[in-house]
């Protein structure tokens, strides 16, 4: 595996609860990367060594569509709740969503979307928030 990040390079790396969240380098090794989590202690860095849980850093869904000129189709933004649930998800939790329901592998709140054990991706405003009345059911 080539070492393509080097020590203090700011990326986003996959926590521990399986979050992408921000990290930078701090050691490279023959088979990946040592990084950590700016405001946690060392113990809660975290060695890579899959390229698909460290990546360069990018900004929330939202401002990549506005540095693009674009913006979310009439209706189709995900909600204020739904991104606070999604907040709040970790590896492991079930989930249910317009179209799969799953447990959760990562959550990728930068792109407002989580992939799940089974590699399907769900997008934010898909999700079904528990105890929420599914209107496009009725």
């Amino acid at each position: 595996m080539a070492n393509i990040y080097k020590i203090g390079t700011k990326v986003q790396a996959v926590d521990e609860l399986g979050r992408w969240e921000s990290a930078v380098v701090c050691k490279e090794s023959g088979d990946g990367w040592i990084v950590r989590f700016p405001g946690w202690s060392s113990e809660h860095n975290r060695h890579i060594v899959s390229e698909s849980e460290i990546r360069p850093p990018v900004p929330p869904k939202e401002e990549q569509m506005r540095r693009n000129g674009m913006c979310y189709p009439r209706g189709e933004a995900p909600s204020s709740k739904q991104i606070n649930y999604m907040m709040r998800l970790v590896a492991e939790d079930e989930i249910r969503s317009r179209y799969v329901d799953g447990v959760v592998k990562y959550v990728d709140i930068y792109n407002r979307q989580m992939t799940l054990s089974s590699g399907e991706i769900v997008v934010a405003n898909n999700l079904t928030l528990p105890g929420i009345k599914l209107n496009w059911l009725i």
